[in-house]
């Protein structure tokens, strides 16, 4: 086996055509990934100074009402991860951008699929995406013309008869143009580590590492499966052509109609209809701006009752800043059953088109890749949750405030201090744990492992046909 890898790639050595496509893949992937990285590092020193400047603006305002201060409300900007440069993910259709303000959660804004026409179509290059379509394109076409070169020539009969095993010089092509295709997936992800070496965590290489774990399974597949077929199909053409037709139907076809049907079964409401349903809830709910709500009575009268005195007026805190707090919890109530609704009919979606992955192992690869680079759907949630979670601590802060603070009912004119302001803290988020990631993609692990292993019992039933 080791004399027929050997053999390999010393006519791959010696074909010019193949060490000038390897040159021109190896600068094109070098390009996407320096222009990748660099976006990145610009994307996220420009958020980091956006965030230092709101920041600064927050703690140097001046003195006022807390709770004018929560209208006045603040940025926050969803952190880039190490291998945004990668794989982009959903990023760019998302948004990154997320106002946080009292009464209300905004929905995240300013995507950059919202701002180009070119983006939202096709997306922006990326070596994941050259490594999931163009290196298997490549593979195909070495298997095939390495295989069949041998059954036509007839030096495959010449090498059974010195005692070769069929089955074994499948496997030794096989992984010949593997070993290849892993080389060049290291070269990849090896620039991503070394243009962002200032950046780099234990985590990040170990989920480099992963991702390349992922990517070498799945050239596996595609290089067995190409041997089976080329090995077993008496037309040469035949098993081309079958490869060629799953490339295109993995990576085009399969990931639309599995996307459309999951939508289909699990249909998410408009946004008309979700901002309705929102509306609906809180108009039926306690409204802190209107004081003259029936609702009010048992609020008040369990405060009145708490500090023992017939009025509002004769409270010694300012019970407006109650009334603001206890509508912001309605309103967290309304925001969890809507949004854990839609959250809910997103996760069946989800694993509908995880399951639906199972003919399809590229569409496994690319939830894995997106999964462990930190741009998927989930990481995208994880942090619209923890920053709706600040927001619920950031307002209660100020409402405390307003309520506690010092001032009484009524008195709108009462202003916190520049010290107060500069206490709260600032927002940091910390993405999902690794441990975490694969309980969310073992569904996809699994489906690449177990296409790996149906590559390998292939080539191991294959025979030689005359």
């Amino acid at each position: 086996m080791k004399a027929i890898i050997w053999n390999e790639w010393i006519l791959l050595r010696r074909n010019p055509w193949f060490i000038g496509l390897i040159i021109v893949l190896i600068l094109i992937v070098g390009l996407t990934s320096y222009f990748g990285v660099a976006e990145t590092k610009k994307l996220i020193a420009m958020e980091a100074e956006a965030s230092a400047e709101i920041r600064s603006q927050w703690d140097n305002q001046e003195a006022g009402n807390p709770h004018n201060a929560a209208h006045y409300g603040t940025y926050l900007f969803k952190p880039s991860s190490a291998l945004t440069g990668f794989d982009e993910g959903v990023n760019g259709v998302v948004g990154k951008t997320l106002y946080l303000e009292g009464h209300r959660q905004n929905e995240i804004q300013y995507s950059e699929a919202s701002q180009s026409l070119q983006i939202s179509r096709f997306g922006k290059l990326r070596p994941a995406l050259l490594l999931q379509l163009i290196i298997p394109l490549l593979l195909i076409f070495l298997v095939f013309a390495s295989i069949r070169t041998e059954r036509e020539s007839d030096r495959v009969r010449i090498l059974l008869v010195q005692g070769g095993d069929f089955r074994q010089i499948l496997f030794g092509k096989i992984i010949a143009y593997w070993l290849l295709s892993v080389l060049f997936l290291l070269v990849t992800l090896s620039l991503q580590l070394i243009l962002q070496s200032e950046k780099l965590t234990t985590e990040v290489i170990l989920r480099t590492c992963l991702i390349g774990v992922g990517y070498a399974a799945f050239y596996w597949i595609i290089s067995s499966c190409t041997a089976y077929l080329t090995a077993n199909l008496r037309q040469a053409g035949t098993a081309l052509s079958l490869m060629l037709a799953c490339w295109i139907v993995w990576g085009v076809f399969l990931p639309k109609i599995s996307g459309t049907l999951g939508e289909q079964l699990y249909q998410l409401p408009t946004r008309q209809a979700f901002a309705d349903g929102m509306r609906a809830d809180r108009a039926s709910s306690l409204d802190g701006h209107n004081p003259e709500e029936e609702k009010l009575a048992a609020l008040k009268d369990s405060v009145l009752r708490k500090y023992q005195v017939e009025t509002v007026e004769e409270l010694p805190i300012n019970f407006d800043g109650l009334l603001m707090q206890a509508d912001e919890e309605v309103g967290n109530v309304v925001w969890d059953k809507h949004f854990g609704d839609l959250n809910k009919v997103l996760r069946k979606q989800k694993t509908f088109t995880q399951v639906s992955s199972i003919p399809n192992p590229l569409q496994s690869l690319q939830s894995l890749s997106m999964g462990l680079s930190g741009t998927d759907y989930f990481h995208h949630a994880d942090f619209m949750l923890k920053a709706e979670q600040y927001r619920r601590q950031f307002i209660k802060s100020l409402n405390e405030k307003h309520a506690y603070g010092g001032s009484k009912t009524g008195d709108w004119e009462w202003a916190a201090d520049q010290e107060f302001y500069r206490s709260l803290e600032d927002f940091s988020y910390s993405a999902i744990p690794l441990n975490q990631v694969f309980n969310i993609l073992w569904t996809d692990v699994m489906i690449l492992f177990g296409w790996v292993i149906g590559g390998f019992l292939l080539i191991n039933s294959s025979k030689f046909r005359i």
